[in-house]
Parts: C-alpha cells; sequence; structure tokens
C-alpha cells in the first residue's frame, strides 16, 4: 500500500510540473509575442520564491548528506572546468529517473540552446533606456578621440577567495596585461575602458602607453559599456562573458598572471563555445 502511495504522489507531482512548466512558457512566449518584454521578465523574475524554496530543501539535504532517495537526486559539480551538456541522452535519461533533481554547479548548460535563442535570451534582459543612452553617450565621447577601444573588467573582492583565488590579480597584473594587449594592436589608437567593482581610479596612473579610462559609473553602465567595446579582457566572469555573449565581441580570458597574449586569443563567447 505505501508502494503504491508513493508511486502515485510521483506521478501527479511529475504531470503537475508538465503543466506549470507548460503554461509558464506559454505565457512567457505570448508576453513576448505581444513585445510586453516587462511582463516576460517580471513572471521571470518571480519564480524566485520557488527557487529560494527549493535551494532551502536543497541546502538541507547536502548538510544531511542524502544525496539521492526514491524521490530525488543531487548532481553537483566540484570543479568549474566540468562541463553537462544538458541535451545528451544519457543526462536527461537521469533526470527524468527522479521526481526532484538538484543541479549544483557552473557546468550544467546546453550550448546548442544557447545559440538558438540568444536572441530571446537578450530580450528578456534588455537594459532600462536611461542606462542604454548614458553608456552610449560615454563610449561615443571615447570613441572620438581613439580607434579601437579595450574593455578591461577588474574582477577582485568576492575573487580573492572564489576558487582559492585563483583569478585574483593585483592591479600591478592588469598593468602588465594591459601592457601585453597594447603590443598587439601595434600604431592603433587605443583607449583602454576599466570597469571594476572596486575603487581603482588611483590604481592605473603608472599606466602610459595608451589613453585609459576608468569608469565610475553603476555595474549596469559598466555592463553595457562593455558590450560596446571592440575587444574585452579580464578573467573569467559571467560578466565580461554577458558582454562578450550579448554583441560577440572578441574577448581574452585572462587565467594566470604570466599567460602570453596573442591576437589569435581574441574569441566571441560563440567562437569559443563551438571549440568546446
Amino acid at each position: 500500500m505505501l508502494i503504491v502511495y508513493f508511486t502515485l504522489v510521483k506521478y501527479i507531482h511529475s504531470v503537475f510540473r508538465i503543466i506549470y512548466h507548460f503554461f509558464i512558457l506559454l505565457y512567457m512566449n505570448i508576453c513576448m509575442f505581444l513585445n510586453q518584454r516587462k511582463k516576460a521578465k517580471k513572471l521571470f523574475l518571480g519564480n524566485s520564491i520557488s527557487y529560494k524554496a527549493s535551494n532551502f530543501i536543497y541546502r538541507a539535504l547536502l548538510k544531511l548528506n542524502i544525496l539521492e532517495s526514491t524521490f530525488h537526486k543531487i548532481y553537483k559539480l566540484e570543479k568549474v572546468e566540468s562541463k553537462i551538456e544538458m541535451l545528451e541522452d544519457a543526462f536527461i535519461r537521469n533526470v527524468r529517473a527522479k521526481p526532484f533533481v538538484f543541479l549544483d554547479g557552473w557546468g550544467f548548460n546546453s550550448e546548442i540552446l544557447h545559440l538558438k535563442h540568444k536572441q530571446t535570451i537578450k530580450e528578456l534582459f534588455l537594459p532600462n533606456e536611461s542606462d542604454d543612452k548614458h553608456a552610449k553617450k560615454i563610449m561615443q565621447g571615447l570613441q572620438k578621440t581613439s580607434d579601437t577601444i579595450i574593455g578591461v573588467h577588474v574582477r577582485r573582492g568576492d575573487y580573492e577567495h572564489f576558487e582559492g583565488g585563483r583569478y585574483y590579480f593585483g592591479f600591478e597584473d592588469y598593468v602588465s596585461f594591459m601592457e601585453a594587449t597594447n603590443e598587439l594592436f601595434g600604431n592603433r589608437s587605443i583607449c583602454f575602458l576599466v570597469v571594476s567593482n572596486e575603487d581603482c581610479l588611483a590604481k592605473f596612473q603608472e599606466f602610459k602607453r595608451s589613453k585609459i579610462h576608468i569608469s565610475q559609473q553603476s555595474a549596469m553602465v559598466d555592463l553595457l559599456l562593455l558590450t560596446m567595446c571592440d575587444y574585452i579582457i579580464g578573467p573569467p566572469s559571467t560578466f565580461s562573458l554577458w558582454a562578450s555573449y550579448c554583441n560577440n565581441i572578441p574577448q581574452i580570458l585572462i587565467r594566470s598572471k604570466d599567460q602570453s597574449f596573442d591576437i589569435c586569443d581574441f574569441k566571441t563567447y560563440d567562437e569559443r563555445r563551438l571549440e568546446g
């Protein structure tokens, strides 16, 4: 009797989950079709309550070391470099085997769907008009005196502890990165646009090789400025990766202090993902 009860609960939950997500996606697509992006965005973000609830349950199960049961399974990727293509048959079969599946890790992704639905994803996260105008005004001013704008994402702060400080570089390291990048462009008139999650206005005074502009704008305006650059350099970070993703900006991902730089290392998000 108990087995029958649990089986019934399992199938009822599966059916409810399919119906729920079907109508959520249907409504979002209707909003997009009617050009009501704000409604679609609110609906997308409105699921944060269910996310917080599932996150609480996940952390409780993890703390109790209950990684798998009749009703759930936890997939946890320990390494940042680990990747799982979510459209692979093996992964889909494993996910469908349990009513509740918790995924933890950066590597759960589908590059196929990213490329296929790129325009829709970008439309869901369109910036507000005032931030967009402000960023364009700044960029137009920089382009008047320089041929090439290179965005420099100085990611510090939380990176001191993320991955054991692997991508936490000193300001002097960023100066070296900029000097190495400058060498790649010969006599072209370059301006380095620096954005950071720390105050670094006085940290780049020793850099004299090219023009430099230290942004002191909001995070959103900084992100928009990166999407308008000709190139981007910086450590692996979703912040600058999003900029590269949105406008196909060639980017160099800096992974170590002694990394060598070559013009061929600049790759767009799509090029990097297709290479695997």
